[in-house]
């Protein structure tokens, strides 16, 4: 199992390191990063989400996987609800408590928790936590690019209001996470087999997208101080809360509705790992894509990825052993 989470988290940490030393040896330019979240946000998300979405949701996967369905469901509202009362003690600017609200409700399920749960406990199990994490899917690119992308500060809002200008709020609804995210339920939805040229298509792209987060974490990195990087305490607090708190509790939450209602044991499982896995990188890369600052997330990202080479081998093997 240790070998497996280091695996794993060495192959986020190598392309995060590509990224900072390109940057740092001005391989690529001060606006690499501007770039590599464009392209995110606007191709490798989307199409990941299309990809993800149309193969694992289906009426048929949905009614014979519905306790699974449901009880994601319910951890992704119990996770975003909790994040966002930690969040209010840890911060009181709006953009950086989003920051932390966001790192605390989502963690990195697709290209970190995926290989893992395969690894660990077969394909099969993948499948069902992949049905699992269907509403937290959805919940990143509604709430989660919401919350990251159309906060301002104090200061534009009153340049907003002296202009005249008015933000539109909703506009995270037809943003292009958002269009992934309908196109793949309702290609998952209707009864038609998606052709495999649209997968031929699609899935270069979305393959992309784990690789290019990491490099664009390495660029924001660059630009951060060394000091800052390792004495952010903010940072750290944000770790053992994401990493230790978090699973104990929804592990917990997870362990009554297996024990109290009978439930299948991957509910215990699955609401003990997609709550304490590493940071999800979107919390750089939303922010970068519309010219926000997103070093506090890298840093944040950063500190979780090497917490974890402990926390989440020591996670399962606590699972496995109260199963």
């Amino acid at each position: 199992m240790f070998g497996i989470t280091i695996k794993q988290v060495a192959l986020l940490l190598f392309y995060i390191l590509i990224g900072y030393v390109l940057t740092r040896k001005k391989i690529i330019g001060d606006g690499a990063s501007k770039i590599i979240s464009k392209l995110l946000v606007w191709v490798f998300t989307p199409f990941y989400t299309v990809v993800n979405l149309s193969r694992n949701v289906s009426v048929e996967k949905i009614r014979l996987y519905l306790s699974l369905f449901l009880a994601g469901t319910v951890y992704a509202v119990l996770a975003v609800a909790v994040a966002c009362l930690i969040a209010k003690f840890l911060c009181k600017k709006s953009y950086v408590r989003n920051i932390y609200t966001y790192l605390l409700a989502f963690s990195n399920s697709g290209y970190f928790g995926y290989p893992l749960v395969e690894a660990v406990f077969g394909g099969e199990t993948l499948a069902h936590f992949m049905i699992f994490c269907i509403a937290t899917s959805v919940a990143i690119n509604t709430f989660g690019y919401y919350i990251l992308t159309n906060v301002v500060s104090e200061e534009s809002e009153n340049a907003e209001q002296s202009s005249g200008v008015k933000k539109n709020r909703f506009a995270f609804l037809y943003s292009p996470p958002m269009l992934g995210t309908y196109a793949g339920l309702l290609l998952g939805l209707l009864p038609i087999q998606v052709p495999q040229l649209v997968y031929d298509f699609l899935s270069p792209a979305a393959n992309c997208m784990s690789p290019s987060a990491m490099i664009l974490v390495g660029c924001v990195l660059a630009g951060v101080s060394v000091k800052r990087l390792f004495t952010s305490y903010k940072s750290y607090i944000l770790g053992v809360i994401r990493l230790i708190i978090l699973p104990a509790l929804f592990g917990a939450t997870g362990y009554l509705i297996y024990k109290a209602f009978n439930a299948p044991a991957d509910i215990f499982v699955f609401f003990t790992l997609l709550s304490g896995l590493p940071a999800g990188m979107n919390a750089v890369v939303f922010p970068e894509s519309v010219g926000q600052d997103g070093s506090e997330g890298a840093i944040a990202c950063f500190i979780s990825y090497v917490m974890c080479l402990i926390t989440v081998p020591t996670m399962i093997s606590a699972v496995s052993a109260l199963l």
